[in-house]
């Protein structure tokens, strides 16, 4: 029981009440400018009211919850992490908001991305190529990091090229 309803149960009690008051003083034309107080009302009446007014509606019982729609999420490929699983994403979604953090705008939040591991001799890069158009490429911080990384651009690249070629031309 909320108190909300019961609140517009003793609303609706009022209201009932001001509307016989109101018919009383019409009927015996009642010109004081004292407050007229109200019939007594049992508790039976009271209790009747109270139920009504707590009682779901049927109407507000059949009206979907009001829910934002969900925000479309950002697709992004990342090439260059060791394997792909929650723990790779969940370290692209954390880089994603540092860079939001420090102001770049273009991270937004970083739950609305949607961050797909692939590895650089995937067979489907040409095919991800063709879909997707935000590309990354993980760089570790270590001292080999970019020279072992590197290699991995060059069938990226190919895999570009030949979309570009098959859906342009």
């Amino acid at each position: 029981m909320s108190g909300q309803d019961q609140a517009a149960g003793l609303r609706k009690w009022a209201d009932l009440q001001r509307q016989q008051r109101g018919a009383d003083e019409v009927g015996h034309n009642v010109e004081s400018d004292e407050t007229v107080p109200a019939a007594p009302v049992n508790e039976e009446e009271a209790a009747a009211y109270t139920q009504e007014a707590m009682a779901p509606t049927v109407a507000a019982a059949a009206e979907p919850a009001t829910v934002a729609p969900p925000r479309p999420k950002k697709t992004l490929v990342v090439v260059g992490l060791p394997h792909a699983g929650v723990a790779q994403v969940d370290k692209v979604r954390g880089r994603l908001g540092q860079w939001s953090a420090l102001g770049r705008q273009w991270a937004g939040d970083p739950q609305d991305w949607d961050i797909h591991i692939v590895m650089p001799n995937s067979a489907s890069l040409t095919d991800l190529a063709e879909r997707y158009s935000r590309w990354a490429l993980w760089i570790n911080s270590d001292a080999d990091a970019f020279a072992t990384n590197v290699p991995s651009v060059a069938p990226i690249t190919r895999a570009w090229w030949s979309a570009a070629s098959s859906s342009g031309s």
